[in-house]
């Protein structure tokens, strides 16, 4: 390091700056989100069902004491899954003070990746997933949505109230 400028020396690099993600895949597709969000992982009963709400929300489950609503991501994004749908995990997220649980198939836990990954979205993707997306990236060849929560959950309320 240059001391006089504050600069890297030219024969150093900066390091690069990591992605900490929370990723899980449900259905057939790799998830990511701010594990900050991430309240906990539970293995949840079959949740109790809520009349004149979208397919996608499964219900309400009891988690010691709060009722949490249960969104399948698959089902919102309007995705087919080329697997069988295998619920294992609930996710817990809480965003702007709302609590609600995505079904997992598989937690992958909080994995660092080079920020420099990271990508604008395909724009061949359904619109709703689109909109949901901070970016994308591709790292050992698997494709891994970086869902924007917030959006998420603002575009979840536009369509349960419609």
């Amino acid at each position: 390091m240059n001391t006089l400028s504050g600069q890297p020396a030219d024969n150093q690099q900066l390091p690069e700056q990591e992605l900490n993600l929370f990723v899980f895949r449900s259905g057939s597709e790799t998830y990511a989100a701010d594990p900050e969000l991430v309240q906990e992982v539970v293995a949840a009963g079959e949740p109790t069902a809520i009349p004149f709400v979208p397919d996608w929300v499964e219900g309400v489950v009891s988690v010691r004491g709060k009722i949490v609503p249960v969104i399948d991501l698959v089902g919102f994004f309007g995705l087919e899954s080329t697997t069988t749908y295998n619920r294992k995990r609930l996710i817990l997220f809480a965003v702007d003070g709302v609590e609600f649980g995505l079904w997992s198939e598989q937690v992958l836990g909080i994995k660092s990746y080079p920020a420099g990954l990271s990508e604008t979205p395909l724009s061949t993707l359904p619109a709703t997933l689109q909109e949901c997306l901070q970016s994308q990236l591709r790292h050992q060849e698997v494709l891994v949505y970086i869902l924007d929560m917030n959006k998420l959950l603002e575009k979840s309320r536009q369509q349960v109230a419609s």
